[in-house]
């Protein structure tokens, strides 16, 4: 039997714009990145936690429909290079909104 398993996944810049675009849930990829694991106290004062794929490298692993356009290709996208401070900065700006640890 064969199990199938999905992860929450961030990307950002333009690898975000390309996710957004051509990927949906159940779409087959390959992706490289780091994990991070971000926090939020709750109004009752326990502590959700969520860890995350930081998508540094994608590549789609099925060949395109008709409606994407293009040629039928698999195609890497890559993040934007590291800065000094990592590739997607510290994360402390990151906002963590209330329903993001809903679903």
């Amino acid at each position: 039997m064969t199990s199938t398993e999905f992860h929450e996944l961030v990307a950002w810049a333009r690898l975000g714009e390309i996710c957004q675009n051509y990927l949906h849930k159940g779409k087959l990829i390959y992706v490289e990145g780091y994990l991070k694991t971000r926090s939020k106290v709750m109004p009752d004062g326990t502590k959700k936690f969520r860890t995350e794929i930081v998508v540094q490298d994608m590549i789609m692993l099925e060949k395109r429909s008709h409606g994407e356009g293009g040629a039928d290709e698999s195609e890497m996208m890559s993040a934007p290079a590291e800065s000094e401070h990592g590739s997607m900065g510290s994360g402390e700006d990151m906002p963590i909104s209330d329903d993001v640890f809903e679903g």
